[in-house]
């Protein structure tokens, strides 16, 4: 199973999957070429901050907790270094802001932040267990999280908002109840898209703000 997908421009692109998966592309998607993660665990999201410099955050396959795991390359791929490896909770998302900057976000609430490349991370204060499923900053200082409501069985929250790079995150609630956390994505400090489910799984919408 495929997770991701990040193009960095019109023809280089990476797709991250299960079991280690990581494929590459510079012709647009005509060729994938297969990179090694030296790793067997699942792979969820992968980030480039320019065409050589990268992250991919995974966890390990059965949910088991504290065994969350982040590579980091400097050279497009051709070899992934394993920065964390056991010891953090299953991760789902990452977003850096520059190539020092970066937030990742997963399950129990976890949200980790970095301002060395991610040679040592930080623990932000969700004020949540949810699993946090995506992460997007469109400023060093102004960000959102998506929240998957159905680990505690209810409909509040579905975002996390920063103003200050994540020193608090303010839970938005969603008054007409729809759940997303299928994927969001902001363009400017306004503008966004969400997409997910309502109240029922048949119910599907796309949500704009």
């Amino acid at each position: 199973d495929f997770t991701s997908i990040f193009f960095i421009n019109d023809s280089t692109g990476w797709i991250t999957g299960y079991n280690g998966t990581i494929l590459k592309t510079t012709n647009r998607g005509t060729v994938w070429e297969i990179q090694n993660s030296g790793t067997s665990k699942h792979l969820s999201d992968v980030f480039f901050i320019n065409d050589s410099v990268g992250w991919i955050v995974g966890q390990a396959y059965g949910g088991y907790m504290n065994r969350g795991i982040i590579l980091h390359t400097e050279n497009a791929g051709t070899s992934w270094q394993i920065q964390i490896d056991e010891g953090i909770n299953n991760l789902r998302s990452v977003y850096f802001v520059n190539d020092s900057v970066g937030w990742e976000v997963g399950e129990n609430g976890t949200i980790e932040y970095t301002e060395n490349r991610g040679i040592n991370w930080a623990e932000q204060e969700s004020g949540t267990d949810d699993v946090l499923t995506q992460v997007q900053f469109i400023s060093p200082q102004k960000g959102w999280i998506s929240v998957d409501y159905s680990t505690q069985g209810h409909y509040e929250v579905k975002f996390l908002k920063t103003y200050n790079a994540g020193i608090t995150w303010i839970p938005l609630v969603d008054p007409l109840q729809f759940s997303v956390y299928a994927g969001f994505h902001f363009s400017d400090s306004l503008n966004g898209y969400a997409t997910g489910f309502g109240s029922y799984v048949t119910s599907k919408v796309i949500l704009k703000t």
